[in-house]
């Protein structure tokens, strides 16, 4: 069984290091499922390639979505069956290929009466949608189910009582996102790459006809500065992606409209089906989808989706913690209650609450923020940067392919004679071993094996697929290490050697990159990790002094200094709670 690569932070001075003294094929500037992917799958084909993020990797959008794997069923409503049938294709090839981090998910879509599409109308375009997923590789076990409303409230009790008109059982798909994304990390390293976090580009050196070929990066944990030398440079930061170009060339147009999406984190109430409901209606009259996505114990609500409203167009609210208000958090919860007469949510059911910006394409024109196209544009700036601009996460590997194809040609045009191997489409995920059956690799890999152990296993198995075995043998090395960690909800129990699992195999270079991304216990516990965060600031600092031979007082230091970010970060992310008004009473 393969063995996770080390991503220590010993390993990222080493990747700094190399970066400063090598060459690439191609630089990708942003770490998150977009830069990632076009990582893996430019390595995957013999190019030499340098992946950096000014944060951690998926620190922005992508670890702050609805953790969907979806063709994107509204899309249909705005005739854009193209980028549905893409992402329905991406999205069954993830299903078969790299099960730990996609699975099924049965979606109830309920119809009010008198209200939105009639049953009808939603069941024509579930039609299309199914026939569009069994062309890319469906299963025709998926094909939507028609409901009546007694039938719905069977399935999803809190839809009991609901006005209904029917609803429509269909099947999509979950992911972990940030989990995606550090499992793709992963697989660029495999294949060659050389890839460090908290390396935020500044600016750009251009050769004499004006070509961008180096970046000037700063080390913003040593702050330190680096020059990474690249023959051509990919710009796949996100909703970033204008900032970087204006680092280029101050004078360029913006390509971006970033859409703010907020979601809050509830126990779950659904049975382990997912609700699409329509929201309550804007003040011109129109409402939006709404997801309630089970993740585990929870339940996760989204989305808002609005446009920065600020004057100024610099780019510098994307840099700041993305603000929960009240009022996003009455709009979503009130939206559920209305169509779910039984979930009578409340905000302080609100385990925890996220935000984040998409990175979508500027109209042409004026547009809702719903009817904003998902599609992705692939674009060359004036200094030969290229640049991947929208998109979704879904479509990520699809993204990659082309922008890599594109990347591919530059590169030949510019002298580059070795070859690149054709795209090995898809590329082989980390932890998944080429598409094993999760249910029979868990069966073989627990049947020795007594409860607790074998609960354990499983747990590790869904979240590491192949990994868990390095996350096991850590435990077998180190009896602490097999402890559960002191003061988390028992329904999102983790142990210790994840901890340091993260650290030495996922490039976890603080506290926050621990509890937010890799383990998630931010988002899923419910005191948000905070009763637990001082073990894995120990757990963390110790490896990191390990690793960077600190002293202990540099340690001590070092933790003390973590704490207290991971307590002004909560702080910030719940903000809207001080701000909320008064629950009302039962």
């Amino acid at each position: 069984m393969a063995v996770s690569p080390d991503l220590s932070p010993r390993t990222r001075a080493t990747h700094l290091t190399r970066l400063g003294a090598e060459r690439f094929d191609l630089l990708v500037v942003g770490g998150g499922i977009s830069g990632a992917g076009i990582a893996a799958e430019a390595a995957s084909r013999g190019l030499s390639v340098a992946l950096v993020d000014r944060a951690d990797f998926a620190s922005g959008t992508s670890s702050k979505s609805s953790k969907l794997l979806h063709g994107g069923l509204r899309y249909l409503e705005q005739f854009h069956v193209h980028l549905v049938r893409e992402a329905l294709r991406e999205r069954n090839s993830l299903l078969r290929e790299a099960p730990h981090v996609a699975s099924e998910l049965p979606f109830l879509y309920a119809v009010e009466s008198g209200r939105g599409f009639r049953l009808l109308e939603v069941q024509v375009g579930l039609s299309l949608y199914d026939a569009l997923s069994l062309l890319g590789g469906g299963q025709r076990r998926w094909w939507h189910r028609r409901l009546d409303p007694a039938a719905a409230g069977r399935e999803v009790p809190t839809l009991e009582g609901a006005d209904l008109e029917g609803a429509l059982l269909y099947v999509d798909g979950l992911t972990d996102d940030a989990r995606l994304v550090a499992d793709v990390v992963k697989t660029a390293v495999r294949s060659g790459a050389v890839v460090a976090n908290y390396c935020a580009v500044q600016g750009f050196v251009k050769d004499a006809r004006g070509r961008a070929v180096a970046a000037v990066a700063l080390d913003t944990l040593a702050g330190r500065t680096v020059q990474i030398h690249a023959t051509r440079i990919v710009n796949a930061a996100g909703p970033w992606v204008d900032a970087v170009n204006l680092l280029d060339d101050p004078g360029c147009s913006r390509r971006l409209l970033p859409t703010k999406g907020v979601h809050v984190i509830v126990p779950a109430f659904t049975r382990g089906k997912a609700l699409v409901l329509k929201s309550l209606p804007h003040a011109d009259g129109r409402r939006r989808w709404l997801f309630v996505i089970p993740w585990g114990e929870r339940a996760v609500i989204g989305t808002t989706d609005t446009a920065y409203s600020g004057k100024d167009r610099d780019d510098r609210y994307l840099d700041e913690e993305t603000e929960v208000t009240p009022a996003e958090v009455d709009y979503l919860l009130g939206s559920v209650n209305a169509t779910c007469p039984g979930s009578e949510l409340r905000p302080a059911d609100v385990i925890s609450a996220f935000g984040g910006y998409r990175p979508l394409l500027a109209p042409a024109g004026k547009a809702f923020e719903s009817d904003i196209s998902r599609e992705h544009e692939i674009f060359e700036t004036p200094s030969g940067v290229l640049c991947v601009a929208g998109g979704k996460l879904t479509t990520y590997r699809a993204m990659a392919r082309h922008a890599v194809d594109r990347a591919v040609r530059l590169l030949r045009q510019d002298g580059i004679r070795r070859p690149a191997r054709a795209s090995r489409a898809p590329v082989p995920l980390g932890g998944s071993e080429g598409g094993m059956s999760l249910a029979s690799f868990t069966t073989g890999q627990i049947q020795n094996l007594t409860e607790p152990d074998a609960g354990w296993t499983r747990r590790l198995i869904a979240t590491y697929g192949t990994a868990y075995a390095d996350v096991r043998r850590l435990a077998a090395d180190r009896e602490d290490l097999a402890r559960e960690i002191a003061g988390l909800s028992p329904e999102v129990a983790r142990t210790r050697a994840e901890v340091v699992f993260a650290v030495r195999h996922e490039m976890a270079m603080s506290v926050a990159d621990v509890m937010a991304r890799r383990t998630r216990l931010q988002l899923l516990d419910t005191h948000l990790g905070l009763d637990a965060v001082e073990e894995v600031a120990d757990l963390v600092s110790r490896e990191m002094a390990s690793a960077l031979e600190w002293d202990e007082e540099r340690r001590k230091r070092w933790a003390d200094a973590e704490l207290e970010a991971y307590q002004a970060q909560v702080d910030r992310m719940m903000a809207f709670r001080s701000a909320q008004s008064p629950a009302r009473p039962s």
